[in-house]
């Protein structure tokens, strides 16, 4: 029988080659694992590596952030700090300034009703003859105006000089300094008041 022509694998080719073919393959299989493996732990690497990155710049915003919010507060509670200090020096001086025209008004009352028992008598300029002369302790009143209706000065009625006019009663003297005492105190009350609005409103608005 004659040989067919063309190549003829050896025998012990064909024994070995499934053997060769297989080691192939499980190197082949060797390589894809350990391509994938190392693709996956790259990529996981880089997950971590991009997570820590965001996470350290999260935490770089947040400590920025925090150390802005903490200057401010320190701004603002050092101005807090001053303006109620300031607030409060104005308010004490306010009340010191009340109480001290309160305390030399009551003085100046009480001096000049000493005066008004000891004999001073406050007078009233624009007096008309008809004006009673004030009755001393003891005495009786005098007339303040002569039979022809003339001033205590000898003036014409309804033409006084600078000396015209009439003596008031020490009671009508007292009542009247009394009066315009409490007139005073009045008067400290609304500028105390006025300065306490001014206050709180430069306060409110950031004013002077």
């Amino acid at each position: 029988m004659k040989a067919s022509r063309g190549f003829v694998i050896p025998p012990l080719i064909m024994q070995v080659l499934p053997y060769v073919l297989l080691a192939l393959a499980v190197a082949a299989a060797y390589q894809w694992v350990n391509h994938t493996w190392e693709t996956e732990a790259g990529l996981k690497a880089g997950r971590e590596a991009g997570t820590k990155a965001t996470a350290a710049r999260y935490d770089e915003r947040d400590r920025q952030a925090k150390e802005k919010y903490d200057r401010e507060l320190a701004a603002l509670r050092e101005r807090n700090a001053k303006l109620e200090s300031a607030n409060l020096a104005a308010l004490q001086a306010n009340a010191a300034a009340y109480q001290k025209g309160l305390t030399d008004g009551k003085a100046d009352l009480d001096r000049r009703v000493a005066d008004v028992h000891r004999g001073y008598r406050l007078r009233d300029a624009g007096g008309t003859s008809s004006c009673p002369a004030p009755r001393e302790p003891g005495g009786s009143a005098t007339a303040t105006a002569s039979a022809t209706g003339r001033g205590p000065d000898g003036s014409p009625p309804g033409q006084l000089s600078a000396a015209a006019g009439c003596t008031l009663s020490a009671r009508t003297s007292e009542g009247l300094i009394r009066l315009a005492s409490d007139a005073d105190d009045a008067a400290r009350q609304v500028s105390g008041l006025q300065a306490e609005v001014l206050r709180i409103y430069n306060l409110c608005t950031g004013g002077p």
